[in-house]
Order: C-alpha cells, then sequence, then structure tokens
C-alpha cells in the first residue's frame, strides 16, 4: 500500500477516534454551596465560601460552560431561606446540562413568610394589635410561632342559614352565555346576626357561602337590620343561594375564640385574641409577603426548561389576596393559581419535598409540561388544592399545544386542604393525557380526592389514557359541600383505568358524596379492582352520556343511601354503555340501587350482594330482575357484616373483611415508606406500611374552615 496512503488511512482514523473520545468525556460535576450565612458575592464553590440566595446560585449555573452530560448541584445549607418574591428558572442550564437543588443534609426551607417586628405588636386587653403595614398588601394567614392560626369564623364548627336572597344586576351581561360581573345580593338573615355587625369593625366582615359544589367568600357591603348585602358575580344560574343557604361570618370579632384574629385591611393591622398561655415575650408572628415561592417556565412550547431535579426541601408561606373580589364559586378551585407554578417544561421533578401554609392551590404543572414527576412529597395546610395538571379549559377551547402530557404523581401524601376555600381537591388532571396518579394517600379535604378531566357532556377532551391506582383516598367531603367524590371523572377518557384503589369515608353535606363518581360524558374507562366503604350516597355513581364504561372486580360497601346509582336516562344511549361485571356489593342500610338500572344499555352478571340482619328488606324491581339465573348474580344473607362500620381501619380489618366476604385478596394499595411516613395528621404509625392504626373520625370543620 501507498506509505502517503497509508499515513492519510491513519490521521482519519485518528482524528474520528478523537471525535468519539471528546463525545465520552466524563461529565462535570459542579456543586454550588448556598448558605443563610453566606455572601452572594462569593463564588459558591466550597462550603466556605457559599452564596446567599437560592436565586443568585441558579442566575450563576446559568452563566457556565457546560455539555448534555454535565450536572450542577445547588447544595442548600440547613437553615431558612427567606425570600419576598418568587424563585425564577427560565431556561434551562447550557448544552441541556441538568440542575438539582437539594438539601446538603439539614433542614431546608424556603419561606415566604416574615416576621413582624415586636415594636409593631402591642399586647394587653382583649385582642392584640399587630401593625403589618409596609408588609404585605392583604393578609391571607397568620402562622404563630410554629401553628398556623386560623382567621375568625362565626359560627364556629357550625352554619347559619339564609332566610331569603334577592338579586339586581348592576351592569348587564356582556352576552346570554356570560354572567354580569357585578350584581347586589341581598341577604335575609337572623337579627342576632346583624346587630353585632353594625358595631366595631362592621366593614372589614366577609361572607362564606357553601352551595353545592361551590365555596363563594365576599366582603360584607351593608349590614341593616336583619340584612346583609355583598357585591360581586352574578349568581350561577344552575347553583342560586336560595333560603336555607348555608353560610358564616368571616373576619370579625363575633364570638372570636382564643387563637384566632381577623384582619383590618384598612389600617394594616391584625387583631388576634390570644390563648391564656400565651405571653409577648414567647410568642412570634409571621404573615406571607409573596403569593409564589418559585416559577419554572419557559419561553414557549419550542423553548422548555428541561432537566430541573428539587429534592428534601420544603416551601412555606404563601399568600392570596382574597380582598375586594372574595372567591368566585369554580369547581375544584379551578381559576385560582398557585405557589408553584412550572409551564413550558419537561423532566422537571419534586423528590420528597414538602410543601405546607400555602393560601392558594400549591404545585401546578400547567401548560406545555411534560414527563415530570412528583414523588415523595408532603402536601398539609394549604388553601386550595395541592397539585394540578394540565390547563383548565372547559372542552379543551384555547388549551395550548403540544398539550401537557406523561407526568408522574406517586408515593405523595395529601391532606388537611381548602383551608380557604373548600373547593380545592388533592390532585387536579384538567385537560393533560397519559399521566400516572398512582400510591397516594389523600385525605382530609371538603370537596374531591382525585379528578380527572374538564369537558362536560360530548365535547373535545385531552384527558385521555391516565392511570389511578393504588392510591388510598378516605375522609373526603367531611359534611361540607355536595356533588363530590373520592375519584371523580368528566368527559371522554379513552384508555383512563381506575384500579387498585382503597377509598373510604366520603362524606357530602347533602347530596352527592359517592367514592367513584363518573360524571358527565364520562366516557370509555375501566374501574376494577377497587376497595370503596363507607360513603353517603353511593360506592359507584354515573351520571348521563357516559359510554363504554366496564367496572369490574371491586367492592362497593356501606353507603348510607344507595349502594349502586345511575342517572335516570329517558334518551336513548349507545349499547355500549356499561359492562357492570363480578362484583361485589355490601349493604347495611339504603337500597340497593338507584336510577336507570334496568335499561336494556347495561350488560350485567356475576355479581354478588351481601348483606346481614340490620339491612332493611329492599324488594325494588331491580333486585328482582337481577336475582334471575340469566344474569348469573346472587343475593346473599350472612351473619354479621359490622366489620365495615368502623371509622378506622387497620390492614387486620381489611383481611377480615375480605375473609368475611370468603374471598381471597390482597390490598396493596398505599405509598411506599419515605421521609414523611408517619406525618399524617399526626397519627401514630404509618399508611404506607400498609394500613397501621392512624385514621380518625372527623367533624364538621374539625381543622376550621377558614384561615388556615
Amino acid at each position: 500500500m501507498n506509505k502517503k496512503l497509508v499515513e492519510r488511512f491513519t490521521a482519519v482514523l485518528l482524528m474520528i477516534s478523537g471525535l468519539l473520545w471528546a463525545g465520552d468525556l466524563p461529565a462535570k460535576s459542579i456543586r454550588i454551596y448556598v448558605s443563610v450565612n453566606g455572601s452572594d458575592s462569593n463564588n459558591g464553590s466550597t462550603a466556605g465560601s457559599a452564596m446567599q440566595t437560592i436565586q443568585a446560585a441558579i442566575d450563576k449555573a446559568q452563566s457556565l460552560s457546560l455539555d448534555k452530560q454535565d450536572a450542577v448541584t445547588i447544595l442548600l445549607q440547613q437553615g431558612v431561606y427567606y425570600i419576598s418574591k418568587p424563585i425564577v428558572i427560565s431556561k434551562s442550564l447550557p448544552g441541556g446540562a441538568s440542575l438539582t437543588i437539594t438539601s446538603e443534609g439539614g433542614e431546608v426551607r424556603i419561606s415566604g413568610f416574615r416576621r413582624i417586628e415586636r415594636n409593631k405588636i402591642k399586647t394587653g386587653g382583649q385582642y392584640w394589635e399587630i401593625d403589618v403595614s409596609g408588609e404585605s398588601s392583604f393578609v391571607s394567614q397568620l402562622k404563630v410561632n410554629e401553628r398556623i392560626a386560623p382567621q375568625s369564623v362565626y359560627p364556629d364548627n357550625d352554619w347559619l342559614y339564609f332566610k331569603g336572597v334577592t338579586q339586581k344586576l348592576l351592569k348587564q351581561r356582556k352576552n346570554v352565555n356570560l354572567l354580569s360581573d357585578s350584581a347586589v345580593q341581598t341577604l335575609s338573615v337572623d337579627d342576632n346576626v346583624t346587630k353585632p355587625l353594625k358595631g366595631q369593625y362592621s366593614n372589614l366582615a366577609e361572607i362564606q357561602i357553601l352551595n353545592k359544589w361551590h365555596f363563594i367568600r365576599r366582603p360584607v357591603n351593608n349590614v341593616s337590620n336583619a340584612q346583609l348585602s355583598v357585591v360581586g358575580q352574578e349568581m350561577v344560574p344552575y347553583s342560586p343561594w336560595k333560603t336555607g343557604t348555608r353560610y358564616q361570618i368571616v373576619n370579625s370579632t363575633m364570638g372570636m375564640s382564643a387563637g384566632r384574629w381577623m384582619y383590618d385591611k384598612v389600617a394594616h393591622k391584625i387583631y388576634y385574641k390570644p390563648a391564656p398561655d400565651e405571653t409577648a415575650g414567647s410568642t412570634a408572628f409571621y404573615i406571607p409577603v409573596t403569593d409564589e415561592l418559585l416559577l419554572v417556565r419557559g419561553s414557549g412550547a419550542n423553548s422548555l426548561v428541561s432537566n430541573v431535579y428539587i429534592s428534601n426541601v420544603t416551601f412555606e408561606g404563601a399568600g392570596f389576596d382574597v380582598s375586594d373580589k372574595g372567591l368566585q364559586p369554580q369547581q375544584a378551585a379551578s381559576t385560582y393559581g398557585a405557589a408553584i407554578e412550572v409551564g413550558y417544561a419537561r423532566n422537571i421533578q419534586f423528590l420528597n419535598c414538602a410543601f405546607t401554609a400555602i393560601s392558594e392551590n400549591v404545585l401546578w404543572l400547567n401548560e406545555c409540561v411534560y414527563n415530570s414527576l412528583i414523588d415523595g412529597c408532603y402536601f398539609n395546610e394549604f388553601g386550595m388544592g395541592a397539585i394540578r395538571i394540565g390547563e383548565p379549559k372547559p372542552n379543551g377551547n384555547g388549551v395550548k399545544l403540544p398539550v401537557t402530557a406523561f407526568n408522574t404523581v406517586s408515593d405523595c401524601i395529601i391532606q388537611n386542604g381548602g383551608k380557604l376555600n373548600a373547593a380545592g381537591a388533592g390532585i387536579a388532571v384538567f385537560q393533560s393525557h397519559d399521566n400516572k396518579i398512582i400510591n397516594n394517600e389523600v385525605s382530609d379535604l371538603y370537596y374531591t380526592g382525585v379528578t380527572v378531566g374538564w369537558t362536560w357532556g360530548k365535547g373535545k377532551s385531552y384527558a385521555t389514557g391516565n392511570l389511578i391506582a393504588g392510591n388510598i383516598i378516605h375522609h373526603i367531603g367531611k359534611g361540607v359541600l355536595d356533588d363530590l367524590g373520592g375519584i371523580y371523572m368528566l368527559g371522554n377518557s379513552s384508555g383512563t383505568v381506575i384500579r387498585d384503589n382503597i377509598i373510604h369515608h366520603i362524606y357530602s353535606y347533602d347530596y352527592g358524596g359517592w367514592g367513584i363518581y363518573l360524571d358527565q360524558g364520562s366516557a370509555n374507562i375501566k374501574v376494577t379492582g377497587n376497595l370503596v366503604v363507607n360513603t353517603k350516597s353511593g360506592g359507584y355513581f354515573q351520571s348521563i352520556l357516559s359510554d363504554n364504561i366496564e367496572v369490574a372486580n371491586n367492592i362497593f360497601a356501606n353507603a348510607d343511601i344507595n349502594q349502586l346509582q345511575l342517572a335516570v336516562v329517558t334518551a336513548p344511549v349507545p349499547d355500549t354503555f356499561l359492562s357492570f361485571h363480578d362484583n361485589i356489593i355490601v349493604r347495611k342500610t339504603g337500597k340497593w340501587f338507584y336510577g336507570s338500572w334496568g335499561a336494556k344499555i347495561i350488560l350485567f352478571n356475576n355479581n354478588t350482594f351481601y348483606s346481614d340482619a340490620r339491612a332493611p328488606e329492599d324488594n325494588s324491581v331491580y333486585v328482582k330482575r337481577y336475582s334471575s339465573p340469566e344474569y348469573r348474580s346472587k343475593f346473599i344473607k350472612v351473619p354479621d357484616l359490622s366489620i365495615f362500620d368502623k371509622d378506622n381501619y387497620v390492614m387486620a380489618d381489611i383481611s377480615q373483611m375480605m375473609g368475611v366476604l370468603n374471598i381471597k385478596r390482597s390490598f396493596a394499595a398505599g405509598t411506599k415508606d419515605n421521609k414523611w411516613s408517619g406525618k399524617t395528621n399526626s397519627r401514630n404509625g404509618s399508611y404506607y406500611s400498609r394500613f397501621n392504626e392512624r385514621m380518625r373520625k372527623t367533624t364538621l370543620f374539625r381543622e376550621n374552615q377558614v384561615g388556615l
């Protein structure tokens, strides 16, 4: 071979190998240290030269020269990082490198709270006066030492009822489909309510109204003899206030109990009623000074923020301005924002984080968010809902494309929400597809545990292919709102599966406390392997316009009113409307069926119905129908089904339930053990080692509805 040719060939090989070697260069691992005692003039390269703010560390990371395989870790030293505006991540690191923000080892809190200086606090007398002028434009929550103090509410743990309601529009509707944004409602009430309100602070009182699935809060505009008036949005026609509608008075001194407070938005002062053992020297007060804590948001669908991992951090103290407009009637608090928001992003992960004392919704994967993960996190004491995925655009109108998809929420604990707006949901998936909601515990909420879909009827829906599996959902509703479910579905959900969930203690105020609730237009859904126990209105409910639903191998037990409920169907619907087979239903009271269970559109077979001597006779036409051999179903009397009655369950109880029903089955729903195990409502033990004792009987507004 020609010598020059060999040399050229060798040179080419060396060049190629060099390029390959360059592509396999070891990844750079860069650490940036942050400390509450650091300085942003430091370079952050060592613990001894730590920066002071998280935002400065992020900005430094984004200024580095990086490749895709590189990793930058911002290490937060133990402490509380107070912020007055949200931390912002608006772009990926150079080259697509990953960014991790995590604790170096000790407890780390990112806090929107600010401590009120002692010279602004006047003690003595019935109420302490706290001057918050210059701190925040509105106060939605008050932290007293390490406790979130509830705002004043009258009556505490009870309701008042309207004696009558009239309405006058101050502005006419812009069109027939839009409500007027200005109307005055005159509310007839008991005279013993208006008399105290005519005194001091009468111009500061607010009213919160609970009506069906809506929670409304308005400033009181005028007080007269046995009448209150409020100004705001026109009442929605399908849920008007009327005689008997419930309400409470908020933010007044009426019946204020120790440990509560009210806010004077004119003088910018808080009036706090101390407990007998509280002293000025041992009491610290904090208020949130920002509504948002973290924004991870790219500039568009073609400019996503990617590869951001946040772990072992607690987020706390975000406010919300309720002031002039109050809270409007919105299902699932859908139109409100969140303290932590992600948009136009991919592969964003929250791992083993905690979120507490958030006035609005907590964490929102908003538009165009993909392949992201919320795992092992703890959500407690929040004002509305906990986790939201996708955009709440009815019928998909105006949703950003490509639609948010392929996200996972797993092994999280979500509890004690709806403190400011009872309509918040634990996990809400709006217009978003192919998400996994798996192995979470969701509890102690006033509306719904998990809600999926945002399309009514047969309209366009992007909420398809979602999986809701292995979750424990309990103590939902708590006798506060109506028309709710442990799991609530809405619209066409092709490919969606609801399986292996344990749902119990779902109680509405009046109607509609269902375990699994398939609302208008729910379609193409499989419901299988779920255990639903102790509901008010029914273990299973399916509304109108539903199609191609399979309900199989579930256990529905101990509903107060009806075990199984369908909407009354009057119009022709497809023959694939419902396949209901191989289920077990247990009854101690109420009826077996309600609704159009006799329709030809139902494929019904191989179901078993158990009751004991306590259950009243039910000789309905549906019982007679499904007792016939062609349906291969059985109605069986057994000696004792009291095991299903408990307010609290342990794993042994679940096993005993299966034994009484003579079926061999185990349930493994619930999260894995993680750093938050045992946190649930301060109960002993961990739900996540499979049903240790920790359920507790709830009472009306047990954690106090307003003021977090």
